[in-house]
């Protein structure tokens, strides 16, 4: 089923004037949404039923095209329970307990976007429980691993800090971090696929797309140790970033 055409038009309409004022974003280096609506992106969806739909539906076909390449590159194996922190909907999570059978779950995002969330595809909450809260304060304790797809390129680094933070101090020793991102390649060629992305975050939102470099040294400064990175190979740019607390072996 088709989405409605006039809400999207009416997304359609909202993005492309913030667009119109990229200079300020170029001359500021501020994102040009709360310029042009007069308040940030999030808020502004969380004010409309509505656009926050859309939102949240183009949300879940991106996280379609993503989890085939998840689940074909990176081997989830050995993880008991998953945290899955800003997940939305909850795609991503119950497409990865749909492949692991013995695997729990947790959905965490904020209340009113994880009251859409349908878990019956996996069991419902035998298989998952799902949390409301803002990863800013606090994110669900005691789990194997934590996933974070496409949620640290919305945010500058001061803030994409907190949020790293706040899992490391809720993760045990052994838990690894998950961040799924695309990655800016070294050569400017290779990299255009991505950069226009990094545009488009600057503009309407406050965060941006990173090099491999630089998410090691974010990781570094909130305690991490960069493991390693497993390319996706989605023809996107997206790879996961596996990341183990730094006081760890």
């Amino acid at each position: 089923m088709g989405l409605p055409s006039a809400p999207i038009s009416r997304l359609r309409s909202v993005h492309w004037q913030s667009w119109s004022h990229l200079l300020h974003s170029v001359q500021t280096g501020q994102h040009a949404f709360d310029h042009a609506h007069g308040t940030g992106v999030f808020d502004y969806l969380r004010e409309d039923a509505e656009l926050s739909a859309i939102f949240n539906a183009t949300m879940t076909t991106s996280s379609a095209r993503l989890a085939t390449a998840l689940l074909k590159h990176y081997d989830f194996h050995g993880i008991g329970r998953i945290v899955d922190i800003g997940g939305g909907h909850g795609f991503t999570l119950t497409t990865i307990l749909a492949n692991h059978p013995t695997m729990q779950g947790v959905l965490f995002d904020l209340p009113d976007v994880v009251a859409g969330a349908s878990l019956e595809a996996i069991g419902g909450t035998k298989r998952c429980e799902i949390i409301g809260g803002s990863f800013f304060e606090t994110v669900p304790a005691d789990a194997d691993a934590y996933i974070l797809k496409q949620i640290i390129h919305d945010w500058d680094d001061d803030q994409s800090l907190a949020i790293l933070r706040n899992v490391r101090a809720a993760m045990p020793g052994h838990a690894r971090v998950l961040l799924i991102e695309r990655r800016i390649e070294p050569d400017h060629r290779d990299a255009m696929r991505v950069l226009h992305i990094d545009m488009e975050m600057l503009v309407n939102v406050s965060g941006m797309e990173r090099t491999d470099a630089e998410y090691r040294s974010l990781l570094e400064q909130a305690g991490f140790r960069l493991a390693r990175v497993v390319p996706l190979l989605d023809g996107a740019g997206f790879a996961v970033f596996e990341a183990m607390r730094s006081d760890t072996n």
